[in-house]
């Protein structure tokens, strides 16, 4: 192959390094199409063996057994996972190709991470946005995972590679063969081959059916990534692509490696990725395509379309640039020196196209050219939507002076982009942003929410306020959501505040919240409570706690912002003395820095985890190992979890178990844990964590959990069995749904039992695979096939999720023989909150004379638990005995029938109907979901 070729393209390549490059391309005969070693071998990494896999392997595997890649049409570079500007505003990290496979339909996106965060359940979201450490444990897991399946040779295999690299692109690079052969000279999907061969490298044969073109897109994507970290300058780096681009404007017969025309798609992908490191005036042919294309239209032929798609990639090539060296300079970028930039950029200003005005809008605005703030404000009055709002958001980039007047100026308009325009006004902080907490639009908002939540302040605290009781309920969940990561002095008042005097359902979030945030079992009140009620409540529990309640008053809002000011200078004097202590090493151990560190004190806990949050691996694990332990008890005994010694471990979790008990630990403590304990066999050990952060319901405790629930030995099975009875929600629920023919039995009994608390109707179904094959049975086949004890659960589980074949079998049972059995229908007809039980509970009080003292004080308890207070009968506390209280009941109830004939049994009602509560509907109307 010849070096010219590769020449052309990127100018100044040595030819050395190009042989080496060319020798890793096809070759002519198509059959092998890279050399493995060599690739390998430049980015200094070597081919492990295939590992081992798990049970968390196989859920996440399962679902990427699909060709399911998709243009994001949501895309913009500011917005893609690593970009330097996304911080600027509170937008979503937005990769540019996303995996769309059947399991995700119906949502925004589907992200590996929430197959870990639920294990073989479709998602929680929460569980993956309540991770605020950029390398936390779930995210680590998902790179750790994906790591593991790209080894696979198949199609699950690929799609892993092309994930892992868009996550982590130096973790791909003992893929990049796999993702280069995707773009070059794609396999072939075909069912005989799927699981046969494991190798890292592809052996092209016969198969069915081509990967898609949206798939080598993806994979275009990702390769450009993993070359893009190559420790060499940008041309040799992108050298490859270059080339693989170059053979492709050749003729058919004059090809050296591509056997078929690349897709537009991944064309585009190509030029895209080169722009990341490589100088737009170096790439070839760019400067000709940053030139208007034909018109578009209804008859355009292919090469028009094509032509038009590569004319969107080059102006994309040039804002990656533009952010990559901006990004490693503070020096600005100059978009008119010629030796960098191409002259037909700017034509792209007036271009037919919004797609590249907006990119030029964009490079403007990074680059703070001269002409940013002219061009913005043009592009304020496009003719295109899109370009309207693109251009409000970049001048929030442009971020000077100017920009925020343009800014400010359009928040008087009366447009339907005022929304758009808090964001822009975002990037100058939340000064800008309270003005606007009483604007008449309920978008605009909404927005501010969302945006406010970037900003943990006092003044932010203040506007979030009013926002947790706007009268618009959208606008409530924004506050809400955007405040639950918040420090606990801001964030306490306003939960509080927002339990007191939001709608029903934003005071049941507000007050569950908080009832996780301090560790309490329940919340401190109920959200049906009377207003004066909550008021009160929520006054004794702020003078209790030295909570700043209500949260507007100025001796409040003064005390929030001196205990949320964070010393800056405090900590990057740590981070520096950081710095230095790991750099010296061992010798550091006996000498000055640590003798440092030893003086902080537990005031400088906060600024210590600070620093912890944004440390390298080595700098954590100095902080773990020689600093927090001596700063605090739960991080002393985090380090003695990690001993050989099971004596000294069991010691260690009797001490967190004591100290969980007492207050919530942190999340760093329970991030580590999780990580410790997947190597835990000890049931002592495990005992006491499971004891620790039983009040706790955070997203890693979650992930303790999880190991608990799927851990060899029963008895720590059964710990996580009963942590999931207490705190049931709908992501536990499959975990539970696994268990349903555990060997051990009292695993299995408390599984069932605890299902009915997670709120999750898809467990009442057989979970089937692809193939039909059923791999967890459903409660509906259980019922059948238990007798007793285990009936009794299966039904209550039913009943609990609203099932009418549980509800029925539950009514039946309460006509058993068993005293026992009738007692405990009675009572989950009363957990169920439903009221079609009560005509037959007045049956049982009333009719069932003989039935023991338990049966009848069961049923008046469950009567009063789904009647509410206020239509309680008026004498029954006067009423000493439960036979006078059933009269009284059974008066109620025949009262009740000559006033509403149509809610009688003899009609077509069921029982005794009013409108359920709020709680009970919103709970209705989940399970339902």
């Amino acid at each position: 192959m010849k070096p010219s070729l590769v020449n052309q393209m990127l100018p100044g390549v040595h030819g050395t390094l190009v042989i080496a490059v060319c020798a890793a391309c096809l070759s002519l005969a198509g059959c092998q199409m890279f050399d493995v070693e060599t690739l390998r071998n430049r980015f200094a990494v070597l081919s492990d063996p295939t590992p081992a896999t798990s049970r968390l392997t196989d859920a996440i595997a399962d679902t990427l057994n699909a060709d399911a890649w998709t243009a994001n049409h949501e895309w913009s570079p500011v917005t893609e996972p690593g970009s330097p500007l996304l911080g600027l505003r509170a937008a979503p990290e937005l990769p540019r190709w996303l995996f769309r496979p059947a399991v995700a339909t119906g949502k925004p996106l589907f992200m590996v991470e929430d197959v870990i965060a639920a294990y073989y359940t479709e998602g929680n979201q929460d569980s993956v946005a309540a991770s605020t450490d950029p390398r936390s444990a779930i995210e680590r897991e998902a790179i750790t995972q994906l790591s593991i399946i790209a080894h696979r040779d198949d199609l699950v295999g690929w799609n892993a590679a092309i994930l892992l690299a868009h996550r982590d692109a130096r973790s791909a690079r003992p893929f990049v063969t796999v993702l280069a052969q995707l773009v070059g000279d794609p396999p072939m999907i075909g069912d005989d081959r799927n699981g046969e061969n494991k190798k890292s490298t592809i052996v092209i044969g016969k198969a069915p059916r081509p990967i898609s073109p949206d798939m080598r897109a993806a994979a275009a994507e990702a390769w450009c990534l993993v070359l893009a970290t190559a420790e060499t300058d940008g041309e040799t780096a992108m050298a490859l692509p270059g080339h693989l681009l170059d053979d492709m404007r050749r003729g058919r017969d004059a090809r050296q490696i591509l056997k078929d025309d690349l897709p537009m798609s991944v064309e585009g992908e190509l030029i895209r990725g080169i722009g990341r490191r490589v100088a737009p005036v170096r790439i070839r042919e760019l400067a000709a395509l940053l030139n208007r294309p034909p018109q578009t239209g209804p008859q355009a032929s292919g090469g028009d379309l094509r032509r038009q798609e590569l004319h969107r990639a080059a102006i994309d090539a040039c804002v990656h640039y533009a952010m990559t060296q901006q990004a490693a300079s503070e020096e600005p970028v100059n978009l008119h020196d010629d030796t960098v930039w191409p002259r037909t950029l700017w034509n792209c200003e007036d271009d037919n196209d919004p797609w590249v005005r907006n990119g030029f809008g964009l490079l403007l605005a990074i680059t703070k050219d001269s002409r940013a703030l002219e061009v913005l404000s043009k592009q304020i009055a496009d003719s295109n939507s899109d370009v309207q709002h693109r251009a409000l958001q970049n001048l929030g980039v442009l971020q000077n002076k100017e920009a925020r007047g343009e800014l400010r100026e359009y928040m008087t308009r009366e447009s339907l982009l005022r929304k758009t325009a808090i964001q822009g006004l975002a990037a100058f902080g939340d000064t800008e942003l309270v003005g606007y907490v009483g604007d008449e639009d309920a978008r605009v908002r909404e927005e501010l929410a969302r945006q406010l939540a970037m900003f943990p302040t006092a003044a932010s605290a203040a506007a979030m306020a009013d926002l947790l009781t706007d009268d618009v309920f959208s606008v409530q969940v924004a506050a809400v959501e955007g405040v639950k990561h918040w420090p606990d002095a801001l964030l306490l008042p306003l939960l509080l505040h927002a339990g007191v005097d939001g709608n029903y359902q934003t005071r049941d979030n507000s007050l569950a919240a908080f009832a996780r945030r301090t560790g309490v079992v329940v919340p401190p009140f109920r959200p049906d409570d009377e207003y004066s009620l909550r008021c009160d409540r929520a006054t004794q529990i702020a003078a209790t706690a030295g909570i700043a309640y209500p949260p507007l008053h100025e001796a409040s809002q003064a005390r929030v912002e001196s205990l949320t000011r964070v010393d800056t200078e405090r900590v990057e004097e740590i981070a520096q003395r950081l710095k230095t202590a790991v750099s010296l090493g061992g010798a550091a151990a006996g000498g000055f820095e640590i003798e440092w560190f030893r003086r902080l004190k537990p005031e400088d806990m906060s600024s210590v985890e600070k620093v912890y949050h944004r440390s390298e691996p080595a700098a954590r694990s100095f902080l773990l190992r020689e600093i927090l332990p001596h700063l605090a008890p739960e991080y002393d005994a985090l380090l003695r979890m990690g001993d050989a010694d099971v004596k000294r471990r069991r010691a260690a979790a009797a001490d967190l178990r004591k100290i969980g008990n007492a207050r919530t630990l942190p999340d760093i403590v329970l991030e580590q844990l999780s990580e410790l304990l997947v190597r835990e066999e000890d049931t002592v050990v495990w005992r006491d964590v499971i004891a620790a952060v039983e009040q706790d319901t955070s997203e890693p405790v979650t992930r303790i959990v999880q190991l608990a629930v799927n851990h060899r030995w029963p008895d720590v099975r059964q710990h996580g069995c009963d942590y999931v009875l207490k705190h049931g929600r709908p992501d536990f629920a499959v975990w539970m749904q696994a268990l349903f023919q555990d060997s051990n039995p009292m695993v299995q009994l408390t599984a069932i039992r605890a299902v009915g608390q997670c709120r999750n109707q898809r467990v009442l179904e057989d979970q089937v695979d692809d193939k039909g094959n059923v791999t967890l049975i459903g409660l509906r086949r259980l019922m059948t096939s238990f007798t007793g004890e285990k009936h009794m659960a299966v039904v209550g589980s039913m009943a609990r999720l609203l099932d009418p074949g549980g509800l029925d079998e539950l009514n039946r049972i309460s006509y058993s023989g068993d005293w026992r059995t009738r007692v405990a229908a009675i009572n989950v007809m009363a957990a169920t909150g439903q009221t079609r039980f009560v005509d037959r509970l007045i049956d049982v009080l009333w009719l069932d004379r003989e039935a023991r003292p338990e049966v009848h004080q069961a049923a008046l308890r469950a009567i009063e638990a789904l009647i509410p207070a206020e239509e309680h009968p008026a004498e029954l506390n006067r009423l000493a005995t439960p036979q006078q209280q059933a009269a009284t009941w059974h008066g109620w109830w025949e009262q009740r029938r000559r006033k509403f004939p149509t809610n009688s049994p003899q009609s077509a009602g069921n029982g005794y109907n009013r409108p359920q509560p709020a709680g009970q509907a919103a709970m209705a109307g989940a399970i339902s979901r």
